[in-house]
């Protein structure tokens, strides 16, 4: 059974524009999500901090000053109990990142391009899971 994504918060966090504003279209017109957006993964962090009480956090993974990895793990370190669903979103194949994300809590691993019903189906079954 999947649940709805209607609500629920997301922290975006994507350092190009335009993939960020699409994926925020998306997530608020297609699913009725309340969306807040960041702008790299230091920008995250400070976000998650002031607002710990996200449901999801979609995040890029190549990031400067801070990469997505870096920001769940800062997230993780500060809030271990956080029930957040956290999800990088990459163009990089490479199973070194999916390595550094051993000990950390992200449930969904999306490839670049991906299409937003995807994403959708994938979290709404993580969200009824939690």
């Amino acid at each position: 059974m999947e649940s709805s994504l209607e609500n629920k918060k997301i922290l975006v966090v994507e350092d190009d524009e335009l993939t960020r504003e699409q994926i925020i279209r998306y997530f608020k017109d297609e699913c009725g999500c309340i969306v807040t957006e960041a702008f790299n993964g230091k920008d995250g962090l400070e976000k998650y901090r002031s607002s710990p009480d996200f449901d999801i956090v979609l995040s890029d993974l190549q990031m400067h000053p801070m990469d997505g990895i870096d920001m769940v793990e800062k997230i993780h370190q500060e809030f271990p109990e956080s029930k957040s669903i956290f999800s990088i979103l990459s163009t990089e194949k490479s199973l070194d990142h999916k390595a550094r994300c051993k000990n950390l809590p992200i449930k969904l691993w999306k490839l670049k391009p991906f299409e937003g019903v995807s994403v959708e189906r994938a979290l709404k079954i993580l969200i009824y899971d939690r």
